[in-house]
């Protein structure tokens, strides 16, 4: 089963065996989703990502390429979450049920299959540091047009920034693990060290989200010079995630200092 469409504009809330106010902060924070069909999206990936912030706005990265934002609100009765998107396809409709077994799981049911949320991440104390913020994500925007050295530019200092946001915001959850599944392009990570994976491997959804394919190699090529022949430092610490948060600082600096 194939899904070529995504059609709708609201997901609804049922909340059962837990007395949740659905005017509260309950349902603020980052949700993965795994799907529980075995036949659901055949050729692709099932996982999905959804954040709920305190200023009405989501996003929602589906199959880990699919990139949609908007706004959310809540009807009348509390019972349901209206979308608005601003950016991206439709979502198909979803039944939500909150299940009670010690941690926070909604199941939600739509007409190509179940998934099931569990909630990972509770909301930090600013938006913008917020890594699957809309702002943090506009690389995940496909270019309309052929872009400039300066919009190449743009476009990866956001990928850097974004990726920064993932560890910072690994640090001040007091996490274990930096998980990257939606965040996937050409850095790849190691303790205290940040290589790049060869253009032919790079995902090809980073790839996608450029005009063509020849900007795409120039954005690499952008990060090949800052990472082979630039002036980032070597940083070595028991602390490996601070580390690589100020190499990639270092490599945003180079970026913004290219000369076309």
């Amino acid at each position: 089963m194939k899904r070529s469409t995504y059609i709708l504009f609201l997901l609804s809330l049922l909340f059962v065996k837990c007395n949740i106010n659905p005017n509260n902060t309950a349902l603020l924070g980052t949700w993965y989703a795994h799907s529980t069909s075995t036949d659901l999206y055949e050729d692709e990936e099932t996982e999905e990502c959804l954040s709920l912030f305190s200023d009405n706005t989501f996003t929602l990265i589906k199959g880990y390429d699919n990139y949609i934002y908007g706004q959310w609100k809540l009807n009348n009765n509390g019972d349901k979450v209206i979308f608005k998107n601003l950016y991206g396809r439709n979502v198909e409709p979803m039944l939500i049920k909150m299940i009670k077994n010690g941690k926070k799981t909604l199941i939600a049911s739509q007409a190509s299959g179940k998934y099931k949320f569990e909630k990972v991440s509770v909301p930090l104390k600013k938006l913008q540091d917020e890594p699957y913020y809309s702002s943090n994500l506009q690389w995940k925007v496909k270019s309309g047009q052929a872009e400039s050295s300066d919009s190449i530019k743009l476009k990866l200092i956001n990928y850097i920034d974004h990726t920064s946001k993932v560890l910072n915001a690994t640090l001040e959850r007091k996490e274990d693990i930096i998980n990257l599944t939606f965040s996937k392009g050409p850095l790849k990570m190691y303790q205290s060290a940040i290589g790049l994976i060869p253009y032919d491997k790079v995902n090809k959804q980073w790839i996608s989200t450029f005009h063509n394919d020849s900007t795409a190699k120039i954005a690499y090529s952008y990060l090949e010079k800052s990472i082979l022949y630039g002036n980032y430092k070597k940083y070595s610490s028991n602390q490996w995630i601070k580390d690589n948060y100020k190499i990639l600082q270092d490599i945003r600096t180079d970026i913004e200092n290219i000369k076309e």
